[in-house]
């Protein structure tokens, strides 16, 4: 908690309530001294107050029945320059034993176990009753200096500690902080006693080692650094395992990259990893190439080579890079892919994969284990490497995946394979079969006990097909629980991945555009933090279209605001071309599309569903490109009213095709959808009847289903529909209705633009 410092009137007017003088003014120049000498420190006011007390500056005289302070001796009375000084003169009043326990203490930190203080005091031995020599520090308890919780001394305040501590020359520091060190270790009867205390050893020993004479104690120290590093990683630590694993590789030197080669390549991987994991990536580059200069063997390289492939798709701009560097080592373990593989071959690896897996269920797949290391190598560089393939290599690596499971046994990476290969079904329209090897790859994520796969695995199924089969509102606890387990295991780059993901199903289904907005301003600074801002650019323009919905633009229409300047989409798009990024595009003229119609610059609107449709490979896949299908097809029913030409009519049934088979498979997130194409369709044809009762259908079934923003929309059409009937009592109605729930939903913009261009 941090506590402003206390101004003069605050000063007073404590004093007067402690004091208890008649008036304020009365303790007016006792306050101005105090604050002169304290600077309204909090913690100094307090404790130089007492100080005064203390030494007989500020006394009660019981003559004349007040408090009193000589002002001139106050004045006169030295300044501290901070509060650890005057803290350090309170602490030498103090017994010694009390003064050595506070001091040891100040070593371990803030906070320190009682059996620790006891064994760094040497009290346990020396003294068979702990309790009884414990209650010598009632009196650091009673001056306010420390507290008491439970099983553990606590120093009241950071400026104590630090008084403490500088009681210890400093020429003394680095031994006691050794001999605590190897006191602590020694203590210890087991390497599970050790693992318990591994943090607080190491910190001890690191702060202690220009202490060491020996170069045994110096290996030892390093080892103990690279295992409180993998304690830190299994807990997500990241910050603090490369804080020991550079401890360690500072105490390396030169002929240790020969004599201990095995724990030097350790140190620097392990530094590598945890750098990318911290978005460190200039020291992820600076590592890797130490790794390669020393290496002794492809062995030692691959892993630095793995996660320097991961560093460079993390830049924007850099995923051929980062392809080429994982073939590269893939071809020198004898996998060989080349970068001019046609689209059309990975159709042709999908067809012979179909074949391998006919007639075979999780149980034959899972009936061996990979166990050879080589193998366990490549499986593991084939799944890094795909995430950054461009599109006409994008399906090789992931089913060489499962072919390699089928033959060498299963490991952590082929439940990956099979999500990927359940997105490329999904991809080409098989939903059932995209749901059956789905699951497959959650059950063999779970019997190979595969948890820093989950994010990964997750991602791939909740772009696809599990936005096709369940409830898009169910689909919101899975995806953000995957960017949680993501974050915990390192893999920074799926985790901003899934909450991209996560922002974009929430825009569909949160009744509150706000909530979204917030989850979406914290998770756009989380990604900045990990580095990972080229995966987060394509949640930039949803960022804009809802501060367009909210009415924060000028321009409501067009995807131009303090998100996406104009000049940025520009250049965002410009990018995506050069760099073959079309899912980026693909949201970019999405986003575009929605806000163009919404706002009701059919024209523009247009526009982007040809951009759209030019698109070499659009992802009808994805939670995007469901909705650009179903947007496609209110833009070209809507065009085809206003120009009457087939085509568009043409386009509005294609689109309301796929729907159908959408709302197939998934009633719960498209059939509302579905029947507002319907209705938009007869209303086109001129079949008045059905399309009154499609509308009515489409605005209780949207309400149902529980999509708000869909049921403003159903209201907003049907109002149209029954103005161009003359049923002005059931328009306004309507439109009244799409206006309080787009304000519901937080669409101020659109609720304001609504009102504005009321036809009634």
């Amino acid at each position: 908690i941090k506590i402003d410092n206390m101004t003069k009137i605050d000063i007073n007017k404590m004093l007067f309530a402690v004091i208890g003088m008649l008036e304020l003014s009365e303790t007016e120049l006792l306050a101005d001294i105090i604050y002169r000498k304290t600077g309204g420190n909090a913690l100094l006011v307090n404790q130089f107050i007492k100080y005064l007390w203390d030494d007989g500056l500020l006394w009660f005289s019981f003559r004349q029945r007040c408090w009193k302070w000589d002002t001139k001796t106050l004045e006169s009375k030295d300044v501290f320059k901070n509060a650890a000084d005057l803290i350090s003169q309170k602490i030498l009043f103090l017994p010694t034993d009390i003064q050595l326990a506070l001091t040891k203490m100040a070593c371990i930190g803030s906070q320190c176990d009682i059996t620790i203080l006891l064994l760094i005091c040497n009290w346990n031995g020396a003294n068979k009753n702990p309790p009884r020599t414990l209650s010598k520090l009632d009196i650091a308890v009673e001056e306010g200096l420390v507290r008491k919780n439970c099983l553990e001394y606590c120093f009241a305040h950071d400026q104590i500690e630090s008084a403490a501590y500088s009681l210890i020359p400093e020429k003394h520091q680095g031994p006691w902080h050794l001999s605590i060190g190897k006191k602590l270790l020694s203590s210890c009867n087991s390497e599970e006693e050790i693992e318990k205390i591994i943090f607080l050893i190491t910190d001890q020993l690191n702060r202690g080692k220009l202490s060491m004479k020996e170069e045994a104690e110096h290996i030892s120290l390093i080892e103990l650094n690279y295992r409180a590093a993998k304690k830190a990683i299994s807990s997500s630590m990241f910050s603090n395992a490369s804080h020991y694993l550079k401890e360690g590789i500072n105490l390396l030197e030169k002929k240790h990259c020969e004599s201990h080669h095995r724990l030097w390549i350790s140190l620097y991987v392990s530094y590598a990893e945890t750098e990318y994991c911290n978005g460190n990536f200039k020291n992820v580059r600076d590592t890797v190439g130490s790794i390669i200069a020393h290496a002794k063997s492809l062995d030692d390289k691959v892993p630095a080579y793995k996660t320097l492939c991961l560093c460079v798709g993390s830049v924007k701009r850099k995923n051929i890079d980062a392809t080429r560097i994982g073939l590269d080592v893939l071809g020198q373990l004898g996998e060989h892919f080349t970068l001019k593989r046609s689209f059309v071959s990975g159709f042709a690896e999908l067809f012979k994969t179909k074949l391998l897996l006919m007639g075979k269920d999780v149980d034959i797949i899972m009936s061996k284990v990979m166990e050879d290391k080589q193998m366990l190598v490549i499986m593991d560089l084939l799944e890094t490497t795909s995430i950054y393939c461009p599109h006409n290599m994008v399906p090789l690596l992931p089913l060489r995946i499962i072919k390699l499971s089928l033959s060498h046994g299963v490991c952590v990476n082929t439940a990956y394979g099979f999500a990927f290969y359940s997105g490329m079904l999904c991809h080409v329209g098989d939903v059932s079969g995209a749901y059956k090897y789905g699951k497959f790859a959650l059950d063999i994520m779970q019997r190979m006990q595969a948890r820093q796969k989950y994010c990964r695995v997750y991602s791939c199924l909740y772009f696809g097909v599990f936005l096709k089969t369940n409830h898009m509102h169910s689909c919101l606890g899975p995806v953000l629980k995957a960017r949680h387990e993501g974050l915990k295991a390192g893999d920074t780059l799926h985790a901003t991945v899934c909450a991209a993901l996560y922002c974009s199903i929430a825009f569909r289904c949160e009744k509150k555009l706000a909530s979204v907005k917030q989850v979406l301003t914290h998770f756009k600074r989380e990604a900045k933090v990990y580095k990972q801002e080229a995966m987060w650019t394509p949640a930039i323009p949803l960022e804009q279209a809802i501060l367009n919905l909210m009415g924060h633009t000028d321009k409501p229409n067009l995807l131009d605001g303090s998100a996406m300047p104009s000049e940025k989409i520009d250049t965002l798009i410009s990018n995506a071309k050069s760099d073959d990024a079309e899912r980026l595009l693909c949201v970019a003229y999405y986003y575009q599309m929605l806000v163009a119609y919404i706002f009701d610059d059919l024209e523009l609107a247009i526009k982007m569903v040809e951009e759209y449709l030019d698109l070499e490979y659009p992802l009808e896949g994805l939670v995007v490109g469901t909705e650009v299908v179903f947007l496609y097809g209110l833009t070209s029913l809507a065009q085809a009213r206003k120009t009457n030409e087939v085509i568009w009519k043409n386009r509005g049934h294609e689109s309301m095709r796929k729907v159908r088979k959408l709302a197939k498979d998934c009633p719960k997130n498209y059939h509302h959808k579905l029947l507002l194409l319907e209705a938009e369709c007869a209303f086109t044809s001129g079949r008045i009847k059905k399309a009154t009762e499609k509308y009515e259908l489409a605005v209780a079934m949207s309400k149902k289903n529980d999509f708000i923003q869909d049921q403003a929309l159903s209201y907003e059409l049907a109002s149209k529909f029954y103005a161009e009937q003359r049923n002005e009592k059931k328009a306004s109605h309507y439109y009244g209705k799409a206006h309080d729930l787009y304000l519901e939903w937080g669409a101020t913009g659109k609720a304001d633009h609504l009102r504005e261009n009321s036809p009634f």
